[in-house]
């Protein structure tokens, strides 16, 4: 079996390698690279979004990641870090409803549930994010972030 280092995915996964090396730029690269050979492809976008996220190119990153989810719709992770980057630009609504998304996707995510939580939190809906805490606990019951947050959403109740 022979790979052509001009497909798409091989180009993606030079791509990671670069990454995990420490070579932002070059990855960066050879995303882009990957998504003119293979525009149909999610995983390039995904990563390129995961890398504008992290480069505070937001708009890039929300570009991205709605080309992902586009393409595939029931890729979970995208659905949050699209949420994370709504709730950046400001976009709570949306922001909830991608959270939203994720956790219909995959019940058992607790870090969804813990992010939805803390979003409902910072706008004061408390009952809700004692909620989320709660489920993410429940899959991931060494969750130190949930246990503190949900112990901060009590106090702010009164609790």
């Amino acid at each position: 079996m022979s790979v052509d280092p001009s497909e798409g995915l091989a180009i993606h996964n030079l791509a990671v390698i670069k990454r995990s090396r420490g070579q932002q730029g070059e990855s960066e690269k050879l995303l882009d690279a990957a998504i003119l050979q293979s525009p149909n492809l999610p995983y390039p976008y995904a990563a390129r979004a995961y890398y504008r996220l992290n480069h505070k190119d937001l708009m890039g990153a929300l570009e991205d990641y709605d080309k992902v989810l586009e393409l595939d719709k029931n890729d979970e992770e995208s659905w949050l870090y699209r949420g994370m980057v709504k709730e950046k630009l400001k976009d709570d609504d949306g922001a909830f409803v991608d959270y939203t998304q994720s956790i219909t996707l995959k019940n058992d995510y607790p870090r969804a549930w813990l992010t939805r939580g803390n979003l409902l939190a910072k706008l004061n809906r408390f009952s809700d994010a004692l909620e989320d805490y709660s489920v993410a606990i429940t899959w991931y019951p060494e969750f130190g972030s949930a246990f503190y947050n949900r112990a901060l959403a009590d106090q702010k109740m009164g609790n």
